[in-house]
């Protein structure tokens, strides 16, 4: 994320200051507030391209391999982006900081990187599984799994 050197030269001008001064609150309240605001726009990315992904799919050509690819691809750029964010967040709350929205961010990191671990073609091999009836029911499972457990 482009902003993430604002957020490193804050904190080097805390880092400069006499604990306990009012520069030094000055600049931890900078800090803080600048922060809030990576927290709030990594959020915010996600959310853009949740809603890119929605529209597109509203159209009817959400299972276009070449669409897939390029959502990914942005939903990659989210998860590096928060990656950075929540680094440098990291570090302010082991130093006592706290942030509302931090827990929602890490969140929506987690949800996405656990989807990006699924391959596209992952999704295809499924699909052409089902198509070729290679397929058991929750019920099937369900029996089979007691089965082993007998």
């Amino acid at each position: 994320m482009s902003t993430i050197p604002l957020f490193d030269l804050a904190a080097s001008a805390v880092g400069q200051r006499t604990p306990g001064s009012d520069s030094y609150q000055k600049a931890s309240d900078r800090l803080d507030r600048l922060a809030n605001r990576l927290i709030e726009a990594a959020i915010q990315h996600f959310q853009q391209v949740r809603d890119l992904e929605d529209a597109y799919g509203a159209e009817g050509e959400s299972g276009s391999r070449d669409a897939c690819v390029y959502l990914r691809h942005l939903y990659e750029e989210c998860v590096m982006e928060a990656e950075h964010v929540l680094s440098r967040v990291g570090r302010l709350e082991k130093m006592g900081h706290r942030f509302s929205e931090i827990e929602r961010l890490r969140d929506l990191h987690g949800s996405t990187s656990a989807m990006l671990r699924v391959t596209l073609d992952d999704i295809a091999e499924a699909e052409a599984e089902v198509r070729q009836g290679k397929v058991r029911t929750a019920q099937e499972l369900r029996n089979e799994l007691h089965g082993q457990l007998r």
